[in-house]
């Protein structure tokens, strides 16, 4: 993770990306896709050979839809534990970002299916003091971080606030 996504004396504990799994399905597309391209080419050359281009713009569309987004979205995502706060960056094109306290989480719900207790990763759903909750899917070593998240709320708790910055004393 980015060290300026830090504040003073904040460390990283746990930084995570979402499970491989959700990566079965864009790979599965491409080659769906590939093959499609290739059966395609092959029957509208004997047939129609000047539909190719619009087969092969139909397959880089459904291509950039199916592969290229969800990969670059699985890849650009970070869920980030660290010792004050929950930050989350998801996506790849439109960001979207969220930065909570530990201090405001109020509760952590942990939720596995059963491909979930296969690959050991499952959804998170974090609520705050003030009623706002975030899902966080796809998470590996749910167990793992809903554990983390509670010691280091319990400890946020009991850490005395940080003086105010000099810049915003009062005179």
């Amino acid at each position: 993770m980015a060290r300026r996504w830090l504040a003073d004396g904040e460390l990283e504990v746990i930084t995570l990306r979402p499970h491989a799994s959700t990566i079965w399905f864009p790979i599965v597309m491409l080659l769906l896709l590939a093959l499609g391209l290739g059966a395609g080419l092959r029957a509208i050359a004997e047939l129609v050979p000047e539909l190719r281009w619009v087969l092969v713009g139909l397959v880089c569309v459904f291509g950039f839809a199916f592969v290229v987004r969800p990969l670059l979205r699985w890849r650009n995502t970070r869920y980030v534990l660290t010792t004050r706060r929950l930050l989350t960056r998801i996506g790849a094109f439109g960001r979207i970002v969220h930065d909570i306290p530990l201090a405001a989480i109020s509760q952590v719900e942990c939720r596995r299916g059963a491909t979930g207790w296969l690959t050991g990763c499952g959804n998170l759903r974090i609520v705050t003091v003030d009623g706002f909750w975030l899902d966080l899917r796809k998470v590996p070593d749910v167990k793992r971080v809903r554990n983390a998240i509670h010691e280091l709320g319990a400890e946020s708790y009991a850490r005395p606030l940080p003086p105010p910055h000099a810049a915003w004393a009062t005179a």
